[in-house]
């Protein structure tokens, strides 16, 4: 049988023309008559189905058999095999398997007449072919059973061919709808189809030939330039349904693009259930990509999740568009509704971290520094007073026991979204505020390797920090902010230190060691300027870190807002680190965990760069650093030396080791000969070499590292016990 379902095209055979070959040669005259009669039945059938029925010259058993099929539009027959004559490739053409993935007919099914017509309406409907018939034959004589009588179905596809392209253009399918398609696609379907048409043409002489018509190949590849062009922008519920003026080559392809009608933000509990939550969800919703109206976009799907968690509030986040939701006119129109479930975190928290610090005791053996732990205690409120505004508050002491002694503070407010997102920026702006206070060890007084204890001196900071902080990326950002903060250099006895001490060889303290604020008085008022832009393209790789991480932060004095001269200065460092798959090494044998196999993270290689320079009058607490647990491993913070400038260089390959990461490194820094610049050269006068490098290596189990490294000068090795990233 044939259809057309375009109202103008016959099928070039009747459905009765085809049978079984082997019943064909079992017919005789008594039968012949029979079948002409039975055919005489299907032939008006036919012409039901809009058809066209000729059994002129037909073999009676074909007839036969094929009338037994067709007699009745209820009247079911089983499938044999299925067969695709006829049917071109090319770029952008459905294979017989895409074509056939939704049809009744398929090998094994049971089906009837009207269902074979529904099939043929179905592949007409694509608008690809001129014609499609089917061709029923018997598989094999008809047995015995009561089931029902089996026949091969062989589809036979004629391309169609339409006017020569003139012009092409896209629009809705819908009146007055809007498309995204770019220029760039139209004019490249004018460029590549003709010359498609052109290449497929069978005229000897394409120069002086009228230019070729479009036909089947043609067509699909007009969908599938505009149809990639969609997928490339992640639109998944846009595509081209249709087209007009195929008869006068003026080609407009009707395009359907599935837009965001509503966006759902609910938040769910830990079990999924919807529960209430106390962030309102339009908050939530003004962070995401999607806009009604707009295209949907799988790409704007990825970017929700850090959009929401870009807030703070959300430890969970799904997308999940509804293209059928709602019905009606919207459904018609091609809108989506895109649902967004969260789960948002606990509203108020408070940690507690205790800690107890380990050095070296008399016997060169690691030993508890104090009984009395340290640590810190954190408070934070993550809806302010029904707002998404964050707040939080955090004290830390080196002996909780006797917190007064040595207490820092920070408490901090945020609020998100206070800028609009734009032109790459898919995340709203945040702004923080904050308040804080800390001691550390300064770096710049300390001994060189092997040399004499130092008296030390600590930085006692106090003052306030505003940012507004910009985020790209899930873990990309860029920052910008004005610090005002007091530095107080003191001494062991918490006494202002105008200036460093060591000992000299008579075994008297050294008065007029380098100065430890620019002041000269111990204490210096500063205001300056915070810039930071980072990159970061890291991701998880079972529990191996790859990808990349860049980081540029710039900090400019302000001048005539504290110490006299402070602010006539700027100071910049630049990070770049590679994290980069071993391939070539073999992954060990997966770990069973909770009877499931978890595959070993890949092996890695680490490369890391990071370079720094200062100009102007620079204090020397604001000098750059060389050695340490984060410049080279093996060397106490400082302990190389200090510099206006500096660089720094390590490699690391990491191996997964049943559980755990087994790693070997190579370290270097330098001061680039710049510590005589720094005011008193503190690298001279507690004899420190200005540069280093280290060899050694570790295992990281959890967040924890062993590491053993080696002084690559001097030969002596030390162990050390980290906790977090080196890079």
């Amino acid at each position: 049988g044939g259809g057309d379902g375009n109202g103008g095209h016959k099928p070039s055979q009747p459905l009765g023309d085809l049978a079984a070959a082997d019943e064909e040669e079992e017919g005789d005259d008594e039968d012949e008559d029979e079948d002409e009669e039975e055919d005489g039945e299907y032939e008006d059938e036919e012409e039901e189905e809009g058809g066209e029925g000729d059994g002129a010259g037909a073999p009676a058993a074909s007839k036969a058999a094929a009338a037994a099929v067709s007699a009745d539009a209820k009247a079911i027959f089983s499938v044999g095999a299925v067969r695709a004559t006829g049917l071109p490739s090319g770029v952008g053409i459905p294979s017989k398997a895409d074509l056939f993935a939704d049809l009744n007919c398929r090998a094994g099914a049971t089906i009837s007449r009207a269902g074979l017509a529904e099939d043929l309406r179905t592949l007409l409907a694509t608008d690809l072919f001129e014609h499609v018939d089917a061709k029923v034959k018997a598989a094999g004589k008809k047995g015995s059973g009561s089931g029902p009588a089996r026949y091969d179905v062989e589809f036979v596809f004629s391309e169609r061919a339409y006017a020569p392209l003139r012009s092409f253009s896209v629009r809705s399918r819908l009146p007055g709808g809007s498309v995204s398609i770019p220029p760039e696609v139209t004019d490249r379907v004018m460029r590549d189809v003709p010359a498609l048409a052109a290449a497929s043409s069978s005229s000897p002489s394409p120069s002086t030939a009228s230019p070729p018509p479009l036909g089947t190949r043609e067509l699909a590849a007009i969908k599938h330039l505009v149809d990639g062009w969609y997928a490339r922008k992640g639109h998944v519920f846009s595509s081209v349904v249709g087209y007009e003026g195929l008869d006068s080559g003026d080609v407009t392809a009707l395009v359907q693009e599935g837009r965001v009608a509503q966006v759902r933000v609910t938040p769910v509990d830990d079990a999924g259930r919807k529960t209430k939550g106390y962030v309102r969800p339009g908050l939530v919703a003004a962070e995401l990509p999607f806009r009604s109206g707009e295209p949907y976009s799988a790409l704007d799907a990825a970017r929700a999740a850090p959009a929401v968690f870009a807030l703070g509030l959300h430890d969970m986040c799904q997308v999940a568009p509804d293209a059928a939701r709602g019905g009606g006119r919207a459904a018609a129109a091609g809108g989506v509704d895109v649902m967004v479930w969260v789960r948002e975190k606990p509203r108020q928290t408070a940690d507690l971290e205790l800690e107890w610090q380990v050095a070296p005791g008399a016997s060169g053996k690691p030993a508890l520094v104090a009984l009395a732990p340290g640590g810190s205690l954190t408070l934070e409120d993550r809806a302010l007073l029904g707002t998404a505004d964050t707040a939080s508050a955090s004290l830390t002491a080196a002996n909780l026991l006797s917190p007064a002694e040595d207490i820092g503070f920070r408490v901090e407010w945020r609020r998100p979204g206070v800028a609009p997102r734009g032109p790459g920026k898919p995340f709203g702006a945040a702004l923080g505020v904050a308040a804080f206070n800390s001691r550390r060890l300064s770096p710049v007084f300390t001994p060189g390797p092997g040399g004499e204890e130092v008296p030390p001196i600590f930085l006692d900071r106090i003052g306030a920090k505003v940012a507004l902080t910009q985020r790209y990326a899930r873990a990309s950002h860029a920052s910008f902010g004005l610090v005002l903060e007091q530095v107080a250099a003191r001494d062991e006895q918490g006494e202002l230190a105008p200036s460093g001490t060591r000992q000299l060889a008579s075994g008297v303290m050294s008065p007029t060691g380098p100065p430890t604020t620019l002041s000269g008085t111990g204490t210096d008022v500063n205001a300056f300027l915070q810039a930071a832009l980072v990159r970061d393209t890291t991701w998880d790789a079972r529990g191996a870190t790859l990808g990349g991480r860049d980081a540029l932060t710039v900090e400019q004095g302000v001048p005539g807002l504290g110490t006299a001269r402070a602010g006539a200065y700027n100071r910049a460092v630049l990070s770049l680190t590679r994290f980069l798959p071993l391939a070539f090494l073999p992954l060990p044998p997966a770990r069973v965990v909770a009877g499931e196999p978890v595959p070993s993270p890949p092996a890695s290689l680490v490369l890391h760069a990071k370079a720094g320079a200062a100009v102007g009058d620079l204090p020397t607490y604001a000098a750059f650093p060389v050695g340490g647990p984060h410049s080279v491993r093996g060397f106490n913070l400082g302990e190389l030396g200090v510099g206006r400038r500096f660089a720094e260089a390590a490699v690391e390959a990491r191996v997964p080791v049943k559980g755990a990461t087994g790693f070997v490194f190579g370290e270097w820094g330098s001061g680039l000969g710049s510590g005589g610049s720094v005011p008193g050269d503190p690298t001279s006068f507690y004899r420190r070499p200005g540069s280093g490098a280290s060899v050694g290596a570790g295992v990281k189990a959890g967040p924890v590292r062993f590491e053993w490294a080696r002084d690559a000068g001097t030969g002596t090795g030390s162990g050390w016990v980290r906790y977090g990233e080196r890079f």
